[in-house]
């Protein structure tokens, strides 16, 4: 574990907290769902949204057109239903009879929410609902937490975030204030103790297919990493550690269930802009645009990765286009979010 960082986010702090972040896209209500699969992948994030085929022209502060987080989560997932079986569905709140047969039908294992605000007349029917089809049914704390301490805790994050890559001062999050946050919370998820990248892949529509973060490949445990790299005093690569991190960009495209045809006209939100050897699989991808915080510039990095996605039409652009944001100003926000979310979420 030697050079690993330290106050990375848990799965369980990470999962819920892109739940929390989800819930300030809403207009009328404070939930939000994160499905993850048996293996701990993000299959789909959900929050008050219009139906994915009813056209966006629909006025979007129109209650009528929207439908709940678990659903939108739940029917705008691109892969197949079997991706639910045995995954885990994190909710902000205790789930309605309503919504515990949309649990149920899907096969989940374990739901895990934050706050419980149903009468005890649903809380009964909802878990008899899901008592009957095996899934487990977890408080996120075994103390209680109340619908008011979860209200500070958005107002917190959202203070944070805003503060930081805001682009309005009221209101819900914006598409780009959203998908640069989820991308955020992705990198607080990382364990490279010198650079942290989050990555959130979004199709034309402005749903999300991916998220992730820079990792290890499949299989090989975190522990297993060189990350404090001492082998590059010598140059010995055994002992560096990228030969072995999985790059944000890369494990966006590799963990979606979903089919690849989805990632035609897409956009891509990440921390740094690719590198040149992820620039080179995103002109395979069919995506058209690359948001970012900050140009990673090593070794003219940029330049070489901007002739690979200008050669497949992929627009690279600031995420602000009046600011590259420097390494310090990405630190700084990667601390204020972590300890808005260690404070409410750390277990």
């Amino acid at each position: 574990m030697a050079g690993q960082r330290k106050d990375y986010l848990t799965r369980d702090e990470y999962f819920m907290s892109l739940t929390s972040l989800s819930t300030l896209r809403n207009f009328h209500s404070y939930q939000g769902a994160c499905i993850v699969d048996k293996e701990h992948r993000i299959l789909s994030v959900g929050y008050e949204d219009i139906p994915y085929y009813i056209s966006p022209n629909v006025e979007s502060d129109s209650s009528y057109f929207t439908v709940d987080p678990l659903s939108n989560a739940l029917y705008s997932f691109k892969g197949r239903r079997q991706e639910f079986w045995n995954g885990t569905i994190y909710l902000s709140s205790f789930p309605n009879y309503e919504e515990s047969k949309y649990i149920a039908q899907a096969r989940f294992h374990k739901v895990i929410y934050l706050t419980n605000n149903v009468s005890k007349n649903v809380e009964y029917i909802s878990r008899k609902i899901l008592d009957s089809a095996g899934v487990e049914i977890e408080p996120y704390y075994t103390t209680h937490y109340t619908l008011q301490d979860y209200l500070h805790f958005l107002k917190d994050l959202k203070q944070v975030l805003r503060g930081h890559i805001g682009k309005v001062e009221q209101g819900p999050f914006l598409h780009d204030e959203y998908f640069m946050s989820v991308a955020v919370l992705s990198a607080l998820r990382s364990k490279d103790p010198s650079t942290q990248v989050g990555a959130c892949l979004v199709d034309r529509k402005n749903y999300i297919l991916s998220i992730s973060y820079n990792g290890t490949p499949y299989g090989m445990h975190d522990d297993e990493l060189p990350w404090d790299s001492l082998g590059e005093e010598d140059h010995n690569i055994i002992f560096m550690k990228n030969p072995y991190v999985v790059h944000a960009e890369v494990n966006a495209f590799d963990n979606y269930r979903g089919n690849p045809i989805d990632f035609r006209h897409a956009k891509m939100y990440v921390i740094y802009s690719p590198c040149e050897l992820c620039s080179m699989k995103l002109a395979q991808t069919g995506i058209d645009r690359v948001i970012y915080l900050r140009e990673y510039t090593k070794n003219s990095e940029s330049k070489r990765s901007y002739k690979w996605l200008s050669r497949a039409k992929i627009v690279p652009n600031l995420y602000d286009d009046s600011h590259d944001y420097t390494k310090e100003e990405c630190i700084h926000l990667f601390q204020d979010t972590t300890k808005v979310i260690k404070k409410n979420l750390g277990k």
